[in-house]
């Protein structure tokens, strides 16, 4: 979704627990998430996962329909397998970019 001078991504996110949600991220919500995972995790465990789409120089106004697609598409097959990797859900960037929210403390 073209919000003026950047492009917003929806992540459609089912929980185990039934409910569903959309979150709207910028490409470069995905790009901090895959840099936090590099820090935090093994390179066995992250070569599991695919590549994330690079980042395009060119303003997001510039970008075609085909363009603005096909990196929705990836950026799902990555959220996919990164999901699909328990130790990995957990992370609070993945959290994050899920828009889990913790539980409020007690």
């Amino acid at each position: 979704q073209d919000v003026g001078d950047h492009v917003e991504y929806c992540v459609a996110v089912l929980h185990r627990s039934g409910l569903r949600w959309q979150a709207w991220r910028r490409f470069s919500d995905f790009v901090h998430l895959h840099d936090e995972l590099l820090r935090d995790f093994s390179s066995e465990e992250i070569a599991r996962l695919p590549v994330p789409p690079r980042k395009s120089w060119l303003p997001s106004f510039t970008q075609s329909a085909e363009f603005l697609e096909q990196r929705q598409h990836e950026l799902q097959a990555y959220v996919a397998a990164v999901v699909g990797q328990p130790a990995l859900v957990r992370h609070v960037a993945v959290q994050e970019l899920l828009g889990v929210q913790p539980p409020d403390q007690p």
